[in-house]
């Protein structure tokens, strides 16, 4: 072979095993970071371990603090729940006080009633037996009436102590202690008949039976009467009392009937002209038809009204209205209203005019009215009906109740109030002389109280 072929074959191989050597070298470089990127790996595998471990303990730390919350969450809702049962309890306790108060304040109360009405029922007792001079048996049988009567449902809105009152006002009308007594039911049904006290409707019913002249036995007639005639026309008792009390003497002596004043003073309320106008009216009207002047016979002639029969009695009140009313018909208005103007006068001429124009047939059907036997009782009867009447009813047992209550404790109390009433008199002086003392001896506040301390001299 020759040198020049082998320098040829001999650079090939040079280049070749050149070539390996880089492979190689790149190989290894390869190898290297081959190698590094594996340590790195591994060194992020390490730190991940790490961070796992590290993140598994915070897990745990997590956890635990999860369940010491969840511990602290049953601890806290447990005593919520216990917090709100306790709150409901006391709320329930609160309720059942109140209540407790509430009934407590409503027994006092009752309490309070129940000796108020007892003490006036008292003062009412006593009084009437100091007016009519009643013995001590007349007490009790006062003091048994007074409680029957209040007891009694068909009186609504009574009492024992309301129809004490009633007695009493009938004993100051003049009646004696057996007659108030008995007409004090009377008093009480004219009462409820009109929604008055008993104690008003009493003073009225004496004070009517007393202008009239009647008799102890008739205040059941003189009670219906004026029921009857507050609840057939307009107004009330009290303007029907203030009518009779102006009218009812002199119609007394001139021979009229309660119940003949009542029709013509319930037909002049009719007619608007109420109370003492009214009795004022009627009374006029009476008094000039008594004592008629030269002018008012003149008219009585025209009028053609004969008011005296001839013994000199007086015809009745229906006799002169029936006058007027014809005349009324068969005179001119002028001529009528100067002819009643002279035969009234002046201040009765619309009164008589009222009853010229309503007329005889108009006093028949009122007297007929008011005249009705039982009419108070059955006025105060009708205020006991419906539900208004069941609450009556119902206060009436309670007050019935508290009256006996009442007379079973009052001896007792009464006792135990003087003594103490002469143990506060007995204590009074000694109470003042040791106050006398002690203000003597104790220096007091007042004016330039408390003084300054003296001042000390420097010199």
């Amino acid at each position: 072979m020759s040198n020049y072929t082998l320098s040829v074959q001999m650079r090939a191989d040079a280049a070749h095993l050149l070539s390996q050597v880089r492979q190689a070298s790149r190989a290894m470089r390869d190898l290297r970071r081959d190698t590094d990127a594996l340590r790195s790996g591994l060194g992020r595998i390490d730190g991940g371990s790490r961070a796992a471990a590290v993140g598994l303990r915070s897990v745990g730390r997590s956890s635990h603090e999860a369940g010491a919350g969840l511990r602290r969450v049953g601890a806290d809702g447990h005593a919520s729940m216990s917090r709100l049962r306790h709150g409901v309890l006391s709320a329930r306790q609160e309720l059942h006080h109140l209540r407790g108060l509430v009934v407590g304040g409503g027994i006092v109360a009752g309490l309070a009633e129940i000796a108020k009405e007892g003490n006036e029922y008292q003062r009412s007792i006593n009084k009437w037996g100091a007016v009519t001079g009643a013995s001590g048996t007349e007490m009790v049988q006062a003091a048994a009436k007074a409680r029957e009567l209040g007891a009694d449902l068909t009186l609504p809105g009574t009492s024992a102590a309301k129809a004490a009152e009633a007695m009493l006002e009938l004993a100051k009308a003049g009646q004696t202690s057996t007659s108030s007594m008995a007409n004090a039911r009377a008093a009480m049904q004219l009462a409820a008949a009109d929604n008055l006290s008993a104690a008003d409707a009493a003073r009225y019913l004496g004070d009517v039976m007393d202008q009239f002249g009647l008799s102890s036995n008739n205040a059941g007639r003189a009670a219906d009467v004026l029921a009857a005639s507050a609840n057939a026309a307009s107004g009330g008792l009290q303007d029907i009392y203030y009518a009779m009390s102006y009218t009812g003497p002199v119609a007394a002596q001139l021979g009229i009937s309660i119940e003949d004043c009542s029709a013509a003073v319930a037909m002049l309320a009719r007619s608007g002209i109420l109370g003492s106008k009214a009795g004022t009216s009627l009374r006029g009207m009476l008094t000039n038809l008594a004592k008629p002047t030269a002018a008012a016979k003149r008219g009585l002639a025209e009028l053609n009204i004969e008011a005296w029969d001839s013994q000199g009695n007086f015809k009745g009140l229906r006799t002169v209205i029936e006058g007027l009313e014809k005349a009324q018909h068969r005179m001119s208005q002028k001529d009528f209203l100067a002819a009643a103007s002279a035969v009234v006068g002046k201040p009765a001429l619309a009164g008589a005019a009222a009853l010229a124009h309503q007329g005889a047939a108009s006093y028949d059907q009122m007297h007929t009215a008011i005249a009705r036997t039982g009419a108070a009782g059955e006025i105060a009867a009708s205020q006991t009906k419906g539900l208004s009447g069941a609450v009556s009813q119902l206060k009436t047992q309670w007050s019935n109740a508290g009256q006996v209550l009442y007379t079973a404790a009052a001896p007792g109390l009464e006792k135990v109030t003087r003594l103490l009433t002469a143990g506060l008199g007995a204590a009074t002086p000694t109470s003042r002389r040791a106050w006398t003392t002690c203000t003597t001896c104790t220096p007091w506040p007042g004016p330039g109280w408390p003084r300054p301390p003296p001042t000390r001299s420097t010199s």
